[in-house]
């Protein structure tokens, strides 16, 4: 082996462990959860605002929970996967978030399934200092747009959902009503935060329909073949307050711009599915129907 080439795997290998002492920090977390106020059948988000120290080298962040959840760094998801943790049970991921770093504040949150979440972000600095950021008290929280129902359907009111939840506070997103989240000593992870693999779930294949008919005042979408996933629905027109069911899934409309229906912590084994309304809805307002076939697979923390 030439000297280039052996100085080359060197480097490779200092960066490797650089990355792995980092990632191993990450293992103590301290769990939050929504106060009371937060109904029990919503979901939940969770925000934090962290200082920087300077410019990052490497950073890893560690989510645990006992449901599905998205993770978002600086208003970026820092996966491109559509569900974890979707088995149940507690699981912790670990994401590399060393792009999606800023070197004056950060922001990390999530979008919860459940009412309790803990996550640890560790931080390696161009000069070397490593800090971990998993103190419970700087947690907020505030209610989600979208819940479970009575029946574990889910509903998506659109007309509350704030778009840029997930990034740092400005004049217009402090309209919102966050509240501090509660620390949670008796609710105690399983520390699985070393694993490199973990089962993940992914957009597979994109089924369009073949055909539909109308039923009543339904509209029923058949498709090629039944699948396990989402039924990804585009409405134009529709009224502000508008409720809309696709499937088990119920949608309510904000009014103000084409708009995508589609469920966010729960897969459907679908073949056909119906869609219908309100007083208000038409057929017309379908632009496009989409079935998205998901898949589980396993996941290597160190390819983010």
């Amino acid at each position: 082996m030439h000297k280039f080439e052996k100085n080359i795997l060197l480097i490779l290998w200092l960066a490797f462990m650089s990355a792995i002492n980092v990632y191993a920090q990450c293992s103590h977390f301290e769990w939050v959860k929504a106060p009371n106020s937060i109904n029990d059948n919503h979901h939940v988000l969770f925000k934090r605002t962290i200082l920087s120290e300077g410019q990052t080298r490497k950073a890893w962040l560690s989510v645990a929970s006992d449901g599905v959840v998205d993770v978002y760094v600086n208003g970026m998801n820092v996966s491109s996967d559509v569900m974890l943790h979707a088995d149940g049970g507690v699981e912790v991921t670990t994401f590399n978030v060393s792009g999606f770093m800023r070197a004056d504040t950060n922001v990390v949150a999530v979008y919860s399934e459940k009412r309790r979440i803990a996550a640890s972000l560790c931080v390696e600095y161009n000069d070397g200092k490593v800090c971990r950021y998993d103190d419970a008290e700087s947690w907020v929280c505030q209610e989600a747009a979208s819940m479970r129902d009575s029946c574990g359907h889910e509903c998506f009111d659109n007309r509350k959902y704030y778009y840029e939840w997930s990034q740092l506070d400005n004049e217009q997103s402090g309209v919102m009503a966050w509240l501090p989240a509660e620390p949670m000593d008796s609710f105690i992870a399983i520390d699985k935060s070393r694993a490199h693999y973990y089962d993940s779930y992914k957009i597979a294949t994109t089924i369009e329909p073949r055909y539909f008919n109308i039923e009543g005042d339904s509209v029923i979408y058949n498709f090629d073949r039944p699948f396990i996933g989402w039924v990804r629905v585009t409405l134009r027109g529709c009224k502000r307050g508008e409720r809309i069911k696709i499937g088990g899934l119920e949608y309510i409309c904000n009014g103000t711009m084409d708009e995508q229906a589609c469920s966010r912590f729960s897969t459907e084994h679908v073949r056909q599915i119906a869609i219908s309304g309100d007083r208000r809805f038409r057929r017309e307002q379908i632009q496009q129907v989409e079935g998205l076939g998901i898949v589980r697979y396993k996941r290597n923390s160190y390819r983010y």
